[in-house]
């Protein structure tokens, strides 16, 4: 045995003498995550995680790692008091673009788990033509095809929200 990993080891050992919600703590080592089991309040993106599903829930997650795309976030907007449940769509260095009203990352057509493209119209289309190119935040969506309380409303995001990575039992592997 390794000697990173027995103090990994012996780490845990001693959390787990001590007691507490330590125990949460990943056993892969991330000593800044904590793995917690939460009931979704929202339908943002359902069907992939349906409102009332038990999730896990990475909270700390982003403090040491970084956000890929695909993956399920509690994202904290500053407009709502409660974070927001959305699907990292496009990341840092991807190009966006539009084809007629459907939303393109890196000239494939963005759609959701049901395999329909994401058309935008109007504002929600004005809003991410701002961005068109290569970018330099991330793009939030929900499953809402035609824009939900997502990026299509608030435009492109930094690091700065992102609040913990989510985890279902369903494994559909992302929009795009």
């Amino acid at each position: 045995m390794g000697i990173k990993r027995k103090a990994k080891l012996t780490v845990l050992a001693a959390l787990v003498i001590t007691g507490g919600s330590s125990l949460l703590l990943s056993i892969t080592g991330d000593s800044c995550t904590t793995r917690t089991v939460q009931t979704v309040q929202t339908d943002s993106l359902s069907p992939i995680i349906a409102e009332g599903e038990n999730v896990t829930v990475l909270e700390n997650y982003y403090t040491c790692n970084a956000p890929e795309r695909t993956e399920n976030i509690y994202y904290q907007h500053a407009s709502r008091q409660e974070p927001l449940l959305l699907n990292v769509t496009a990341v840092p260095g991807d190009h966006m673009s539009f084809s007629g009203c459907e939303l393109e990352i890196n000239n494939q057509t963005v759609r959701n788990s049901a395999g329909e493209a994401y058309c935008l119209e109007g504002k929600r289309k004005g809003l991410l033509e701002l961005y068109t190119g290569k970018l330099s935040g991330y793009l939030l969506l929900s499953e809402n095809s035609s824009g939900g309380y997502d990026s299509t409303r608030f435009g492109i995001v930094s690091e700065k929200g992102f609040e913990s990575r989510v985890k279902s039992r369903n494994k559909f592997l992302g929009l795009i």
